[in-house]
């Protein structure tokens, strides 16, 4: 199959359109070829980069363009890496083969491509003739980054393909089978930087597998059977992925040399201890979810069973284990502390004292119910939140400011807590049982409620899924947040001055799913409220004061709204942008609403989905609002037919009027029995008629 032609000579005929868009555009801007029979005939083509992923491929495209430099064949069913599909391709630098069958490299498929920096064979069947296969990468004296992910390859067979990769810096093993890491794996690739060995069933690791790598600052093992760690001593990792192993125990070695790790993950393991880090370290990032910690500082307890855990394990002296484990390890690098699911119930503010740079902190998911300190002095300060009592910690937290506290059981948050994090800007109290006080005005805290009061740097707050019932008028005084979660409250009644002292500051409100009434909620006037969720609650009016509010996205998806009043439409449609709106009864007859916000270019972003209610005669249960609902609206009487109506019936009594003035006197009829007498009117200038009643009935 031709893609294009090599040379510029008379081109077939069928190339034609091709061959002219190349000199038009200079072989610089992509060309897409004419549909074809052939296998790969959709291939997209540059003078320098050849895409032909998916198209059923079976062999490398020939007569390419000489200077090609990125060549895709993925998706495709190539069997064979041949030296004569790659003889021209002397400039070529990225090749990516992966997702094919190929099963065979020749040994001379590189030679003739002396550039390439990045070869990607994931996803083959490479583990079938590694020996044979491994001679052609001999040639690879440039290579920067290999794939070999994926491949079916333990060990012995990785190093194989590895022999002779002196150039390479970054490599992928991972979804191999590789239960043991030798110490001839990596000798063939000594410039190595980034190795990614996730889930290659690894379960063991070789002495100096590691260590000869002298650049190597990124090793990922991820999701394998690791179960100990032990002399760890690699002072010049930076990035560290240990997470989703079986680890029990991770113990750096005792020496004093400064490593230069910074992001160590060790989540979704079972230690039930804090690990032993080096004793001198650049750590910012530490991930420890995910595992079985009860606490943060062993116990004599802990140690005992820490002790009896590394029995299991060989290769070790363990006769230093408790001086290791006691030792105090020094964290004053560390920026972001991730401890969520493990089995904590203390606050570990012992712990953390001389974490002078921590930022974030997460202790989510963990089995905190009374926020009790932490402490190794058996003096555990008041819950009342005296924080003169904690003075003897010497403890300011000046530098946290995200505090995820969601998933616990904790039902008041001392007062000492917030004593101790000034700078606190994000806090995360959702999925707990906090409960708000009511009088600020108290001489004392009162220990069964949390007081939010006065926070004046807390920015962010989520009280999400708590089960509060009412939140107290003066809950907000004196704080400046931007944004408040109240959503899932189920049963929750926001008074008028339930948000008072947010006027001027909020700007997200989330009060989803809390199955809120119109009479169940009050919002003051918001001035610089820009976020609102309304949605999954029971309302049948919105609340005008949102007038008020700049709100740039709204949601009010699934309450009981018939109709959005006009006047809040005209409001908002200034600022509005985004709206949600969907699954309300909304009335088909009353629109206008809608015209006018989407005059104003606001987004109704699930209007797809939007139903309502169609005219009661008309005999539709649910419509789409956006299509033509005039058919299902009755007609409105225009006022020239009103006047019409009232018109034509005065002018009809008018003329009747003047035809009977016209003809005479009126003609009365009188009903005697079952007979009609009729009988005229006689002005009072005719001349009475004499005689008898028979005589005067037959002059008449």
């Amino acid at each position: 199959m031709r893609l294009l032609p090599a040379t510029l000579g008379q081109p077939p005929p069928r190339l034609l359109l091709s061959w002219l868009q190349c000199l038009l555009l200079g072989g610089s801007a992509g060309i897409y070829l004419q549909p074809s029979t052939e296998p790969g005939a959709a291939c997209q083509q540059t003078r320098t980069k050849v895409i032909c992923r998916g198209q059923n491929l079976h062999y490398l495209p020939h007569d390419l363009w000489t200077d090609v430099k990125t060549l895709d064949i993925s998706q495709n069913f190539v069997r064979t890496l041949s030296a004569k599909a790659m003889g021209t391709l002397h400039a070529l630098e990225h090749l990516t083969l992966s997702y094919n069958s190929l099963i065979t490299i020749e040994a001379e498929a590189f030679r003739a491509a002396p550039q390439l920096q990045s070869l990607n064979l994931a996803s083959n069947f490479l583990d079938r003739e590694h020996l044979s296969n491994s001679i052609a990468f001999r040639s690879l004296h440039s290579l920067k980054t290999l794939d070999l992910s994926a491949n079916n390859l333990d060990s012995e067979m990785a190093a194989s393909y590895l022999a002779n990769t002196t150039s390479l810096e970054e490599l992928n093993l991972s979804w191999n089978k590789m239960p043991k890491l030798s110490f001839e794996l990596f000798r063939g690739a000594p410039h190595l930087r980034i190795i990614n060995l996730t889930s290659s069933f690894v379960l063991e690791i070789d002495a100096g597998t590691f260590e000869s790598l002298v650049e190597l600052h990124e090793l990922i093992l991820a999701k394998n059977h690791l179960r100990c760690i032990a002399r760890f001593s690699l002072p010049q990792l930076r990035i560290l992925n240990l997470s989703s192993n079986a680890l029990e125990i991770f113990v750096a070695g005792e020496t004093e040399e400064h490593h230069e790790l910074r992001v160590l993950d060790l989540s979704h393991n079972r230690l039930r201890s804090f690990p032993a880090l080096p004793i001198a370290h650049s750590i910012q990032h530490l991930n420890l979810s995910g595992n079985r910690m009860g606490a943060l500082e062993p116990n004599p307890a802990d140690e005992e069973e820490l002790s009896d855990t590394a029995l299991w394990y060989d290769d070790t002296s363990w006769h230093d284990l408790s001086y290791i484990m006691l030792r105090r390890t020094a964290l004053a690098s560390l920026k972001h502390l991730d401890l969520s699911w493990n089995r904590l119930t203390s606050f570990p503010i012992h712990f953390l004292r001389n974490l002078n740079r921590l930022q974030i902190l997460n202790m989510a998911m963990n089995c905190l119910q009374d926020l009790t300190p932490d402490s190794t002095t058996g003096s555990t300060p008041s819950l009342r939140g005296d924080v003169r009592q904690l003075a003897w910690y010497m403890l300011k937290l000046e530098s946290l400011r995200n505090l995820n506290l969601q998933g616990n059981d904790i039902q008041v948050v001392p007062r000492w807590l917030f004593e101790v994090t000034p700078k606190l800007e994000i806090m995360d109290l959702s999925q707990n049982s906090i409960m708000l006080c009511v009088d600020r005005n108290a001489k004392r805290e009162d220990p069964s409620c949390t007081s939010l009061s006065g926070l004046s740097s807390l920015k962010h707050l989520s009280l999400r899924a708590n089960g509060m019932s009412v939140v107290p008028p003066t809950t907000f005084n004196q704080t400046t947040l931007i944004s408040l979660d109240f959503s899932e409250n189920e049963g929750l009644v926001l008074n008028r001055d339930s948000l008072s002292g947010l006027e001027l500051s909020l700007q997200t409100l989330s009060l989803r799913g809390n199955q809120l009434h119109s009479s169940d909620i009050g919002i003051p006037c918001l001035k610089t409220l820009h976020v609102l969720d309304l949605s999954a609650n029971q309302m049948d009016l919105l609340p005008p004061s949102l007038e008020c509010s700049p709100l740039e996205w709204l949601n009010v998806r699934n309450n009981r709204l018939e109709l959005f009043q006009y006047q809040l439409a005209e409001s908002l449609s200034g600022t509005l942008v985004s709206l949600f709106i969907s699954g309300n009864p909304l009335k088909c007859c009353h629109l206008a609403w809608l015209e006018r916000l989407q005059a104003a270019k606001v987004n109704v972003l699930d209007l797809a989905e939007v139903e309502c209610v169609p005219h009661r005669m008309s005999g539709v249960h649910l419509a789409r609002v956006d299509s033509n609902q005039m058919g299902l609206c009755p007609h409105p009487v225009s006022p020239s037919y009103l006047l019409v109506a009232i018109l034509v019936p005065l002018v009809l009594l008018c003329g009747m009027g003047l035809y009977l003035k016209k003809r005479g006197p009126s003609t009365s009829l009188s009903f005697r029995g079952h007979r009609v007498a009729s009988s005229s009117y006689q002005p009072s200038t005719e001349k009475k008629v004499e005689g008898s009643p028979a005589d005067r009935l037959t002059k008449l």
